[in-house]
């Protein structure tokens, strides 16, 4: 993120809002300046704006952001779930935790297997990259010598799975309910490979390869 517009977005999540000559004095730029940047901002979804009238003059917008922006700032998500998940072990036990685990792999599963329709590995694997986007993951697959390949370029349990790495078992679990193969895992985030990966065996139909981006949807 630019510096100045990195700025402006700290200068409204402390004030709620502002206008542009607001933003101008307390950064030292010229209001022609400012606007140039409140424009990109807005290009990108992390501003909105109101138009206020005065009695007297020209209306005048104030702007605030949206909830992309408070993506932009620190997140402390992952030490609640550390927490959470420490609770539910001590109350449950490994065992507990695990059955847990599994139980949330197969909602998933029923949540996202309806929409995978192919009939081929191959279809499926492409649908199920497709769908996993919407849970926060990059995903792609690719057919090999040894069957296929599909990777999680990006874990949205990154941050807890060093200390809670059963939370690994829901995707393995998840994969082998919707795509219907055996699932062996290769790499895990946990183990330091900074992705997850999965190999499948079926009978390759086309040659293929996909790549989702969660910045495509």
């Amino acid at each position: 993120m630019q510096e100045t517009r990195q700025q402006i977005l700290t200068i409204l999540k402390e004030k709620g809002q502002a206008t542009v000559d607001d933003l101008a004095g307390s950064l030292g730029l010229t209001p022609i300046t400012v606007r140039h940047h409140l424009s990109i901002l807005m290009g990108e979804g992390y501003l909105a704006a109101q138009q206020v009238r005065r009695k007297v003059g020209r209306p005048h917008y104030v702007y605030n952001l949206t909830d992309k922006a408070a993506d932009l700032f620190p997140q402390g998500y992952h030490i609640l779930t550390d927490r959470l998940l420490d609770e539910m072990q001590d109350m449950v036990g490994k065992e507990g935790m695990a059955e847990l685990i599994g139980r949330l792999a197969d909602k998933l599963a029923a949540k996202i297997a309806p929409q995978v329709v192919g009939g081929t590995l191959e279809e499926r694997l492409e649908q199920a990259a497709r769908l996993l986007v919407s849970e926060g993951f990059l995903a792609r697959w690719e057919r090999t010598t040894d069957g296929y390949v599909f990777t999680e370029l990006n874990c949205p349990y990154r941050r807890i799975v060093d200390r809670h790495p059963e939370v690994c078992i829901m995707d393995e679990r998840f994969l082998t309910a919707v795509l219907g193969a055996h699932v062996e895992r290769v790499e895990c985030t946990a183990g330091g490979s900074g992705r997850c990966s999965y190999r499948l065996h079926g009978e390759p139909q086309t040659r293929q390869l996909t790549a989702i981006s969660t910045q495509s949807t």
